[in-house]
């Protein structure tokens, strides 16, 4: 008798193209039979083993999964790494401190915070411990300064509005 299983695991789709050398990517003989690999389709991986590469069909793709987390291009995950990534180089060249604590003494455990002024308003991320060492150009502060109760809205326009000329 047949039970239903759901995967507890995550794993990994690209869009299949010509470039994919299809010799190391499994194709079941029905999709084969089937015109497979074709535009439409994805190249599936396994997160532990990235030789393990399996083609799902398009259609199977569209009826059976979703995106973990984010949009319908970037995990959740992909898009942390890209706005840490932008902050980053935006701390490069401008007002920027990181620190532990928040001003009053209060911390994210396993965080850190980091400030930023542009056009002399405050804008701030917090961040994992283990990414630090990527923010070695900015100061260090034993205590962020002051929030000044900014919200990630606020964060959205201060960039938008110093980034897009009006």
């Amino acid at each position: 008798m047949f039970r239903q299983f759901r995967r507890k695991d995550t794993f990994e789709l690209t869009p299949w193209s010509e470039g994919f050398r299809i010799t190391e990517v499994q194709v079941s003989p029905k999709d084969a039979e089937n015109g497979s690999p074709k535009l439409g389709d994805y190249v599936g991986r396994d997160l532990k083993n990235h030789k393990d590469l399996w083609l799902l069909t398009g259609e199977y793709v569209k009826e059976n999964l979703e995106l973990a987390d984010g949009d319908s291009f970037h995990s959740i995950d992909e898009l942390y790494m890209h706005r840490m990534g932008l902050t980053r180089q935006l701390t490069r060249y401008i007002p920027a401190h990181r620190s532990l604590l928040h001003s009053d003494g209060s911390k994210f455990e396993g965080m850190f915070i980091v400030t930023m002024y542009i056009e002399g308003k405050q804008c701030s991320y917090h961040y994992n411990i283990g990414y630090w060492d990527l923010f070695n150009h900015v100061e260090t502060k034993e205590f962020a300064d002051e929030w000044d109760d900014h919200s990630s809205y606020d964060v959205l326009d201060i960039l938008c509005d110093t980034a897009i000329p009006k």
